[in-house]
């Protein structure tokens, strides 16, 4: 399936909405009690619809500004321990990791009122808040940005990096990184009878509500406006992607999808025996790929 012929001027009038020019709570994160290195803190901020969000915010403190990674994590896991994120701290990097907002968890939950009320074109919407947050605070500095996610939070990078042009200025971003970007391609997932956490609102609401699949091609037209496929035609960025040939949430044919409508400068690493989880080798690729 296409993306909707509207898709593209569709997400850049939500975009247009993310809060961009709001006051920045934060609050000390009581890790470190007192380092002459490193800074950490809780960050809050109001999302488009009024919610308040929340992340992670490490700094090292020699710099007052240096570039900044937005780390998203991925659906049904918490954000990554402050120890996880400090890695980029020691390429001189801050990092700005948001925590996702609870949420069902149900990707079919509101189709029937369009792609506004999709509880995922939410969590979209709140990381385009986070990179503009992010990117407009003064520990960001104006030479780049990062983004990085793993399943939903590596769909989540690659949507950010599609609308970068709207919500960055001026900052510019430098590159991208996702491990199996997932939210890709709703029907095959849907016919592959996958489990994980992204299949549990599909099979009951064809389990339950429409059994004969009757909808099933209006569903998954509404849902074409939050495939990281139809996302990714639009990311021109630097960008490095990890695939594991195993996994069953993200699925490699999905994936390999997504890798071929990226336009930028694409690297793609394949893991066969791998599934939905983290991947050493790809850490230490991923390292490599952030440095300047």
């Amino acid at each position: 399936m296409n993306a909707p012929r509207d898709f593209e001027e569709y997400w850049r009038v939500r975009a247009s909405r993310v809060p961009l020019d709001q006051n920045v709570q934060r609050h000390p994160a009581d890790v470190i009690k007192s380092s002459s290195k490193l800074r950490c803190e809780y960050l809050s901020y109001l999302a488009s619809d009024g919610a308040e969000l929340r992340a992670r915010y490490l700094q090292p403190k020699q710099l007052s500004q240096g570039p900044c990674v937005v780390v998203f994590h991925d659906v049904g896991r918490p954000q990554r321990g402050w120890f996880h994120l400090s890695r980029f701290v020691s390429l001189g990097y801050s990092v700005f990791a948001p925590e996702m907002r609870s949420w069902s968890g149900d990707v079919t939950r509101g189709w029937q009122n369009s792609p506004d009320a999709l509880e995922l074109a939410q969590i979209i919407e709140d990381a385009l808040t986070a990179v503009s947050i992010a990117a407009n605070q003064t520990f960001c500095a104006r030479s780049g940005l990062m983004l990085w996610g793993e399943g939903l939070g590596g769909a989540l990078a690659v949507d950010a990096a599609a609308l970068s042009s709207i919500i960055l200025s001026p900052v510019t971003l430098l590159k991208c990184a996702a491990l199996n970007p997932s939210a890709a391609n709703w029907q095959r997932l849907w016919e592959s009878d996958a489990d994980g956490d992204l299949t549990v609102g599909l099979r009951r609401y064809f389990r339950e509500a429409d059994p004969s699949g009757a909808t099933a091609e209006m569903l998954f037209n509404t849902l074409s406006y939050v495939d990281t496929r139809s996302f990714a035609a639009l990311v021109t960025t630097q960008t490095l992607v990890g695939r594991c040939l195993m996994d069953t949430e993200a699925l490699p044919s999905a994936t390999k999808e997504v890798v071929s409508a990226l336009v930028g400068n694409v690297t793609c690493v394949d893991y066969p025996k791998y599934a939905h989880e983290r991947v050493n080798d790809f850490e230490n690729k991923l390292l490599a790929f952030m440095h300047l």
